[in-house]
């Protein structure tokens, strides 16, 4: 019991950097869809930064 209580805030630690690590990952793909869409928007005259923008999830503010 005493070496599991001094080994959790190293688990701990792991696990939020995982989570961080995921988080990360989740940004850079949601960039590349957004200026994926962007992109294809301005290339035939059309407002790119709005589909930029319409194109990134709702909870990741695309700011």
């Amino acid at each position: 019991m005493l070496e599991f209580a001094g080994f959790l805030p190293i688990l701990l630690v792991i696990g939020m950097a995982a989570i961080q690590l995921g988080l990360i990952g989740y940004g850079i793909n949601q960039a590349g869809s957004g200026a994926r869409a962007a992109a294809r928007v301005a290339s035939q005259g059309g407002d790119g930064g709005a589909a930029g923008q319409a194109a990134v999830s709702g909870w990741l503010d695309p700011r």
